[in-house]
C-alpha cells in the first residue's frame, strides 16, 4: 500500500514538474523568438545564453541528469522530488524548442503586417503569431507530457526496485 501511495505522490509531483515546464518552456521560446537574430527585438546575445543552458539539459541523458541529482540531493529530498526536479530539467528544453520552432513556421506575412498595425513587439506574439502556431505547440506539447508520464513511472520502479 504505501508503494501505490508513493507512486500517486510520483506522479502528482511529475505533472506539476510538466506543467511548470511547459509555462516556463512557453515563456523561454518566446523569449528565443523575440530576441533571434532577424527578430522584433534581436539580441543575439541573450539568445546564445538560452540556446546554450536549453542544449546543455537537451543533450543530458535523462538517467544520468536523474542518478546526478539522486546523488546530490539524497540526503536532503525523497525520491519523488528529486524525480520531478529531473523530469522539469528534462522537459524544459523540450517545451522551450517546441514553442521556438512552432513559432518560427509562422509566416512572416503575419508578423510584418502586425508591425504594419503598430503592434508592440509582446502583442505580436500573444496576439498574432503565437494563435497561429497554437495547434503545433499542442501537438508538441502532449507528446512531451506522455514523455514525462513514462519517466516518471520508468525512474519509480527502477528507484524502487533499487532501494
Amino acid at each position: 500500500m504505501a508503494a501505490v501511495n508513493e507512486l500517486i505522490i510520483t506522479l502528482v509531483m511529475s505533472a506539476v514538474a510538466a506543467i511548470l515546464a511547459c509555462l516556463a518552456g512557453r515563456l523561454m521560446g518566446k523569449c528565443m523568438m523575440l530576441v533571434k537574430k532577424g527578430g522584433l527585438e534581436e539580441n543575439t546575445d541573450i539568445f546564445n545564453v538560452i540556446n546554450a543552458v536549453n542544449s546543455f539539459f537537451k543533450f543530458i541523458p535523462y538517467i544520468l541528469l536523474l542518478l546526478l541529482l539522486n546523488i546530490w540531493l539524497s540526503p536532503y529530498l525523497t525520491k519523488p522530488f528529486i524525480i520531478a526536479i529531473s523530469i522539469f530539467f528534462e522537459l524544459l528544453p523540450l517545451f522551450t524548442f517546441s514553442v521556438y520552432k512552432a513559432m518560427n513556421k509562422v509566416s512572416q506575412d503575419v508578423i510584418d503586417a502586425a508591425v504594419a498595425m503598430g503592434s508592440e513587439p509582446d502583442e505580436i506574439l500573444e496576439l498574432f503569431v503565437f494563435p497561429e502556431a497554437r495547434s503545433e505547440v499542442k501537438k508538441r506539447t502532449i507528446r512531451a507530457l506522455f514523455y514525462g508520464l513514462f519517466c516518471a513511472v520508468g525512474t519509480y520502479l527502477w528507484l524502487i526496485s533499487a532501494a
